[in-house]
């Protein structure tokens, strides 16, 4: 993970021992936390809906004896805590 665009990438201001990747302006977590669209705050409005709805903690994902590309999702109100 590059942390920053600075030519060490935030892990050092000396020569690094790996080549660092030319698309460090763009590819790093500095970026991704200024980018509202960048997949790092999706994966955290994802995780504080978790948090907000407990049908996604209790439901439940049963096996698909369909084999059908896509994954049944049963939300059960009473197994709710």
């Amino acid at each position: 993970m590059q942390w920053d665009d600075l030519p060490g990438t935030g892990f050092t201001d000396g020569e690094p021992w790996l080549k660092v990747n030319e698309n460090r302006s763009r590819v790093n977590a500095e970026a991704a936390l200024a980018d509202e669209d960048s997949s790092w705050h999706f994966y955290h409005r994802l995780i504080e809906l978790r948090g907000a709805e407990d049908v996604l903690v209790y439901g439940e994902s049963p096996a698909n004896p369909t084999g059908a590309e896509f994954r049944p999702y049963e939300a059960n109100v009473y197994r709710l805590k």
